[in-house]
């Protein structure tokens, strides 16, 4: 059985690193040493990254057939419906139910629901579609209620159906999945019931998700006298290693017009490699020079 070694483990941390930077060349360097010693994981982002062409990498989908090839047989469910959609891209949808298929009896949420929505749109079938969409719904591990409920969300077919995506957001939170928290406070969000959206964005940072504790911090920079939550949040997000955080906390200082501290965390978004933090930190740059006149004065009252 492979196991992480301290090296693959140190090459992943960069490998993720670097694609939240939007760096996907040096995401697939990293991925692909952990990917060549057997790791399945890598395997799937490597080809990922292959087929997506991320900034970098040049667009290859034979190089990404290839790795999520060897994924599949190594058991990757993720990896077996990935080809499917490929060979669907490319209008062989013979090859895509036959790859679907393989992934759904290993039990994959995803691949049902593409197998539903193939037999909906290619080949009518209105009870094979309902069949495999039964199928993903009646599955219970917290992983395909998100994604059944994601797709009862952002399918046009089912798009009214966001009271039932709700319940199944909150199915997989009464189950204990955290990274539901975030999935339902966006769809409240994208609702414009910005109470819930605030409220589930809490819940979820109480219960340790990382991009609650972010998007909370991001809801209060502009709410009124919340100065000290959004700091809080922001503030803790980035002790859990959350790079985008230090851009918003810049952007918290500079609202509440603390320069020298939004100029601190600019330039620390900047040398984390945050491309959007770049404009901020020459705004932030020209608001000072305007303002130099009583600029000390105001750091010493801070």
């Amino acid at each position: 059985m492979y196991r992480l070694t301290p090296t693959d483990k140190r090459n992943i941390t960069l490998a993720e690193k670097a694609s939240k930077c939007g760096d996907g060349e040096t995401a697939l360097k990293y991925h692909l040493k952990v990917a060549e010693n057997g790791n399945v994981s890598a395997m799937v982002e490597c080809a990922c990254i292959y087929f997506e062409g991320r900034k970098g990498v040049e667009k290859n989908v034979d190089k990404a057939l290839e790795w999520f090839k060897k994924a599949a047989q190594l058991g990757s469910s993720a990896a077996l419906n990935n080809i499917g959609y490929i060979y669907g891209t490319m209008g062989n949808n013979k090859a895509a139910i036959s790859w679907y298929e393989k992934a759904a009896n290993l039990g994959d949420a995803v691949a049902m629901l593409n197998l539903s929505n193939i037999y909906r749109v290619e080949y009518p079938n209105i009870n094979l579609a309902q069949k495999w969409l039964k199928k993903a719904e009646s599955l219970t591990d917290t992983f395909s209620i998100r994604k059944v409920a994601e797709y009862y969300f952002l399918e046009d077919v089912v798009y009214n159906h966001v009271d039932k995506a709700i319940k199944l957001y909150k199915k997989a939170i009464h189950l204990g999945d955290i990274e539901a928290y975030k999935e339902l406070a966006d769809v409240f969000f994208e609702i414009d019931d910005f109470k819930n959206a605030h409220d589930t964005y809490r819940d979820g940072a109480n219960a340790g998700n990382v991009e609650c504790m972010v998007n909370l911090g991001m809801m209060l920079i502009y709410a009124p006298n919340c100065f000290e939550p959004a700091q809080y949040w922001l503030s803790k997000a980035i002790a859990y290693g959350d790079t985008e955080a230090i851009r918003y906390l810049g952007e918290l200082y500079a609202e509440y017009e603390i320069y020298p501290k939004a100029l601190r965390f600019y330039r620390k978004a900047v040398l984390n490699g945050i491309r959007d933090a770049v404009k901020d930190l020459e705004d932030i740059k020209k608001l000072i020079k305007r303002k130099k006149p009583d600029y000390k004065l105001k750091v010493r009252e801070v």
